[in-house]
């Protein structure tokens, strides 16, 4: 009964007509394809750095892939904010990087709820300090996700390079306390071990684990990345049998082990739905690029109504038009961008 209430709660505590009309306009938009839109993003991505403490073996910053590394300011994320609010539904103030290192990162929090916005955060949670965990509740943060692939230091440890599983447990069980000492339902706390060959075995271990302390769970299936695998997706027969599970029941989204193409019969929702800004105010497509040569814009340069439409968005969005003459007239005319590479998706240009 507590469940309901509290969905019901956040659901007044979040309600706004504004992002309800541009929900229905946005979901228009996206079932006709149409390639110039009026409506703005569901939801956002915002890195607030791009820096980690671990290093993950299949992860661009856990590899230090060479990219400018960087916090970003409360200047170019008030912009980035003021924007797209009231519209936007949904904020994760993480990317590729450690959210907890950022020391803007309540701030950041309370002045997205300002407008209405529903905050998540990932993190690895190996650094966590009384002063921290109480600006975290104190900002009413909705979510935080804590990667945690495995039930013991020797699993663990074998993709969260550097990281202490016990110190996660500890600092799990200190926000519980601290939440309680603030009498706050926030931040919600949720497990999510990424489903590795090494780690699927201790899947159910991890629930026990998650029950006994009083969180949630959420499962992630594993994929590859980092330098050479993304963008695009590309097969490494190597790094499939390293790491990824064999269990087809772990590859619901990206299917690694059929032998073909990572395709699906459907429109890439990112391009109307959601929208991806790094550190810098770099704008990416969707959540699987990295390197500013792929960037769509940049919203310190230019204001976001401009970039949502401009000729790499419209040219993108038209890769996925209903009908193949619609995207044949424009075909040319405008800018091949790194979405025309992407072989997650079936369009025009990859359907084979």
């Amino acid at each position: 009964m507590s469940r309901i209430f509290h969905k019901v709660s956040e659901r007044c505590r979040y309600f706004n007509w504004t992002s309800l009309s541009n929900w229905g306009r946005n979901k228009f938009h996206f079932l006709l394809r149409k390639s110039r839109i009026t409506s703005y993003p569901q939801f956002v991505i915002v890195e607030p750095c791009n820096s980690c403490n671990l290093r993950c073996p299949l992860c661009p910053t856990g590899q230090r892939v060479p990219v400018e590394r960087g916090s970003m300011n409360m200047e170019t994320f008030t912009r980035i904010v003021d924007q797209l609010s009231p519209n936007v539904r949904y904020m994760s103030l993480y990317y590729l990087g450690e959210p907890l290192l950022c020391e803007h990162l309540s701030e950041m929090i309370r002045y997205a709820h300002q407008y209405k916005v529903r905050v998540f955060v990932s993190t690895n949670l190996n650094i966590l300090d009384n002063k921290k965990a109480e600006e975290l509740i104190r900002s009413k943060l909705d979510y935080i996700i804590v990667s945690l692939d495995g039930a013991s230091q020797e699993s663990y440890e074998k993709y969260r390079i550097g990281g202490d599983f016990h110190k996660v447990i500890s600092n799990i069980r200190f926000l519980i306390k601290k939440k309680n000492e603030e009498k706050s339902l926030y931040p919600r706390i949720v497990i999510q071990p990424v489903v590795f060959k090494h780690n699927e075995t201790e899947i159910p271990k991890i629930k026990s684990l998650a029950k006994d302390l009083g969180v949630d769970m959420t499962i992630r299936q594993g994929t590859l990345g980092g330098a050479g695998q993304s963008p695009p997706i590309m097969k490494d027969a190597k790094l499939i049998e390293q790491w990824l599970s064999q269990d087809e029941d772990y590859h619901k989204e990206y299917n690694y082990l059929n032998g073909k193409p990572y395709l699906k019969d459907e429109a890439c929702y990112y391009l109307w739905k959601g929208i991806t800004v790094n550190w810098d105010g770099s704008v990416f497509p969707c959540c699987w690029l990295y390197e500013n040569k792929y960037s769509l814009g940049n919203i310190l340069e230019q204001d976001f109504k401009t970039i949502w439409n401009n000729e790499m968005y419209v040219s993108s969005r038209s890769l996925f038009a209903r009908r193949r003459s619609t995207f044949l007239k424009t075909r040319g005319s405008l800018p091949e961008t790194i979405c025309y590479k992407c072989k997650i998706f079936r369009h025009n240009l990859n359907d084979q």
